[in-house]
């Protein structure tokens, strides 16, 4: 489980992503070779990439890697740097929960309206909810990644200066 609970992200975006080159290589199979077209791989491979980009900036949260302006930062000392780091979290945390919220109506009207996707079928919330689902993990791994933030700030400037120390 502990796996599992740190590599979620990464197992559902090589999931999807091995579903959509399956799905389209059977629409192109069956296109080219059987003169007959699949309707719903194309459909289904968009909300494929829809949630893989999602989940993608959950990885990219989990790793760090999230898109960031360090021309400034990188000229502060480390102890600002690091509030900082901790701020750009929290703010990260705040417009994702505003983006969260506008989307959970799109799904709620979804459901409500009982929309349909044109070639699949599938009902239009379902890409939906992953979206949001994709959302909150981002806020989760926001608030992993802050409280790590915090520790890393406590263990870097907050331990008590042992006798023989040097500043």
């Amino acid at each position: 489980m502990h796996w599992l609970k740190d590599n979620f992200e990464n197992l559902l975006v090589s999931v999807l992503t091995a579903f959509m080159t399956i799905a389209l290589f059977l629409q192109i199979l069956s296109r080219y070779v059987f003169n007959f077209s699949i309707t719903w791989t194309e459909e289904l491979s968009i909300f494929g990439l829809m949630w893989i980009t999602y989940f993608g900036a959950a990885i990219a949260v989990v790793q760090r890697r999230h898109i960031r302006i360090t021309i400034l930062s990188d000229f502060l000392p480390d102890k600002v740097r690091k509030i900082l780091d901790i701020a750009c979290n929290i703010a990260f945390m705040i417009f994702i929960s505003f983006v969260t919220t506008g989307i959970w109506s799109m799904f709620k009207i979804a459901m409500r309206t009982h929309q349909q996707a044109a070639a699949s079928g599938l009902p239009r919330w379902v890409p939906i909810i992953g979206i949001v689902f994709a959302f909150v993990l981002i806020v989760l791994r926001l608030i992993q990644d802050t409280v790590k933030h915090v520790r890393e700030y406590r263990e870097m400037f907050c331990q008590p200066k042992k006798d023989g120390d040097v500043e």
